[in-house]
């Protein structure tokens, strides 16, 4: 059989697609991120208030016994005028905690008197000091990591004649050049601080947001980013998007999303009013929503 050189050269050999789904059941995975995402709990059973008390007690206790512990070490070296050097880190480890500490009593305050200002306040010094934290520890441990002995040592001593400094310094550069050592540092120092401290950001991001729908349903204004939650917590009540009615702090009974009722519908501001679907993220597409009071009906004079 003749083939052509054209043909020949635009066969390609079918070869078998392989599909991880149907080779790796990925639905327990996606159901425990699922969970981790969505979820309105702390550790999957507390409520955001107790986790974010408790965030900003850890906070509290962590930032404050570290800022002491540094402030310590300051006085008994006498190395505050020192502001280069391998000192310069312990400086700006002090102010850093110190700022944290500060943060913490902010985060206290606001979760104790339930101010949605405060809570906000404490959700944007977090993720500022998440971040600052996060790029200040990859810069001091690559530095740390890929300083020789003998460079950490001239550094650490720079230009003391007392040969107990130099012992000590040269102690320090040992130990720093063990690969155990360096093992633990980045374990202790970076990756155990910066877990905790996205996780914490997360339930603060949490509780705040659940703060904020409250404030949103006792004015009687949803957002439309609000819609594509799965629930919501209304006084420390969580209703699902298929409750019809709640009772609100004022007393008065708001009505909230639901597909049992199709025909009611929610008049948006400056468009057309919306009717009610089960799918609430294509049916809340407006940047305001006006939740209209349930009227009560009126009992018959007898």
């Amino acid at each position: 059989m003749h083939v052509s050189f054209a043909a020949w050269q635009g066969y390609r050999p079918k070869v078998p697609s392989i599909s991880l789904r149907r080779h790796i059941n990925l639905a327990p995975i996606a159901s425990l991120f699922r969970r981790m995402t969505q979820s309105t709990k702390f550790l999957f059973c507390l409520p955001l208030r107790v986790g974010v008390f408790v965030v900003a007690i850890f906070q509290l206790l962590l930032n404050g016994a570290l800022a002491l512990l540094f402030w310590y070490g300051f006085v008994r070296f006498r190395q505050l005028h020192v502001l280069s050097g391998p000192y310069a880190g312990v400086i700006i480890y002090a102010v850093t905690f110190s700022v944290g500490f500060l943060m913490a009593i902010l985060g206290l305050v606001g979760v104790i008197r339930r101010q949605y200002h405060l809570i906000s306040l404490f959700l944007r010094l977090m993720v500022y000091m998440a971040i600052y934290m996060t790029i200040y520890f990859v810069v001091t441990l690559s530095s740390l990591l890929t300083t020789s002995e003998a460079e950490y040592v001239e550094e650490c001593t720079r230009g003391s004649q007392d040969q107990g400094v130099w012992a000590d310094c040269k102690s320090e550069a040992e130990a720093l050049n063990d690969p155990r050592v360096r093992t633990v540092i980045v374990v202790v120092f970076f990756i155990i601080p910066a877990t905790l401290q996205l996780y914490g950001v997360y339930i603060v991001n949490a509780y705040h947001t659940q703060l904020q729908l409250d404030r949103y349903f006792r004015s009687g204004i949803l957002p439309a980013s609000a819609s594509k939650r799965q629930s919501w917590t209304i006084d420390g009540e969580e209703i699902e998007p298929t409750d019809w009615t709640s009772v609100s702090a004022r007393g008065s009974q708001v009505d909230l999303v639901s597909h049992a009722t199709s025909s009611r519908m929610v008049q948006p501001t400056g468009s057309e009013s919306v009717p009610l679907t089960s799918d609430i993220g294509s049916a809340l597409r407006t940047p305001k929503i006006i939740l209209e009071p349930r009227k009560r009906a009126s009992s018959p004079i007898i």
